[in-house]
């Protein structure tokens, strides 16, 4: 499965354009053992690769004693990377949280302000839209949160699967406000290929999934980004 995952980017043109000059300084050095490296530098994108290090915990077992044991040892991450000013958005590859990591060190570079801030897309509007151009699209699981849990009445994000397709219509339209994402299933002339959608942005797929899907995917779900408006009383 192939993963990606997709964030709005608030940022102004003239930041945009000290973005560049700032990952050449911040270029990947083995002896540093992070920094970027630049695939591609257009007026109004950038892409390339992010390579950092994290420490992760590592457990076993004391070879005398048979105690457990764990330490923290340093791993390099990597993660391709897409900038784009055109759709004020982020991409990445790997791991959600490398958003946080590429926006504080943005933040770093002299001249750039920016913000990350995830989507909120309705999840009905875009599984209908991906339906108008995938037909056979089928959906196989929602995600639903805030279901009263019927054993001890508390709310619960929940899977629903899918067992009789009358289900989906009836769920998105009785949780439309609730629903997470969504699995879906997709056959193709490589064979049935799988699909998982949230509604934050993060996307994964079968490797032989059609490219122009994916795009369609993150179209639909910049359009049906949901804006939450918040009223501040004073009291």
């Amino acid at each position: 499965m192939n993963a990606e995952h997709n964030a709005m980017l608030n940022i102004a043109e003239s930041s945009f354009r000290c973005i560049a000059k700032g990952m050449k300084c911040m270029a990947y050095s083995a002896m540093r053992g992070s920094g970027f490296i630049i695939h591609d530098v257009q007026p109004a994108r950038i892409t390339g690769m992010l390579a950092y290090p994290k420490m992760v915990e590592v457990k076993g077992h004391d070879p005398e004693t048979f105690e457990a044991t764990s330490c923290e040892t340093p791993v390099l991450l990597l993660t391709n990377f897409e900038l784009s000013m055109a759709r004020q958005s982020i991409r990445v590859t790997e791991r959600r949280s490398d958003m946080a990591v590429i926006e504080d060190l943005l933040n770093g570079m002299d001249g750039v302000r920016c913000e990350v801030e995830a989507y909120a897309a309705s999840i009905p509007e875009v599984f209908h839209g991906l339906l108008e151009s995938y037909p056979n699209l089928d959906v196989r699981k929602l995600r639903i949160k805030d279901v009263i849990n019927a054993r001890d009445a508390t709310l619960a994000t929940a899977n629903f699967a899918l067992m009789e397709p009358s289900m989906r219509d009836e769920l998105l339209t009785r949780y439309s406000d609730s629903i997470q994402g969504f699995s879906a299933t997709l056959k193709t002339d490589m064979g049935k290929q799988t699909l998982s959608v949230n509604k934050n942005g993060s996307i994964r797929a079968s490797e032989d999934i059609p490219p122009e899907l994916i795009a369609t995917l993150r179209a639909l779900i910049r359009e049906h980004h949901e804006t939450i408006e918040v009223e501040i009383v004073t009291l």
